[in-house]
């Protein structure tokens, strides 16, 4: 499980710097949640395990991951497995995410590819495909 002590920081790093991306962070998770009074949910990302997500709904807490190799193969408006199949080369890992307002994340990979914006509703097909649905 991932906690602040385990958020990589970069050696040498100026502690302004740091504290000023996790503020960022922060504040763009709780923007997220609550955007229109509706609750989104909190999409990391994860070296081995992939997309994280996260939500909290009243007293219920969900966690579901997508694996890496998962992702990839999804296609990004709908969750489901994309056909045809398309060939990702071995070793290709997401390395980061980029928000897309309140409503989707791009995935961007080592190997460069960043064409993908996954909805909210379509990581949670994903999730539901998996057999690992969040609560309603």
């Amino acid at each position: 499980q991932e906690s602040l002590s385990t958020l990589p920081i970069p050696v040498g790093a100026h502690p302004a710097g740091v504290f000023s991306s996790l503020a960022r962070s922060l504040l763009r998770s709780i923007v997220a949640l609550r955007v229109g009074g509706v609750q989104q949910p909190l999409v990391s990302l994860h070296p081995r395990r992939g997309l994280v997500v996260r939500s909290l709904r009243g007293d219920v807490a969900y966690e579901g991951t997508i694996p890496p190799s998962e992702l990839r193969r999804r296609d990004p408006s709908t969750g489901l497995v994309r056909e045809p199949q398309a060939d990702v080369p071995e070793g290709v890992v997401p390395i980061r995410l980029e928000f897309k307002g309140s409503y989707a994340v791009c995935v961007v990979w080592s190997d460069g590819f960043s064409g993908d914006i996954f909805t909210f509703d379509a990581i949670r097909a994903a999730l539901e495909d998996l057999g690992n649905a969040p609560p309603p």
